[in-house]
């Protein structure tokens, strides 16, 4: 089954196994930490670097 045809049952009500809608919010968290990381990270490089 396609995912867009799972996200129109989701909308419509019906009951999955599992949620869309959290599985996308759960994604979109993560990949913000890690970005923040990351900046983090390349923020520290830079500052070292130009001391």
């Amino acid at each position: 089954m396609s995912d867009s045809r799972k996200c129109y049952r989701e909308a419509a009500g019906e009951q999955l196994p599992f949620s869309l809608i959290l599985m996308h919010a759960e994604n979109q968290k993560l990949t913000t930490e890690t970005v923040k990381i990351m900046a983090s990270k390349m923020c520290g490089m830079i500052l070292n670097k130009s001391s």
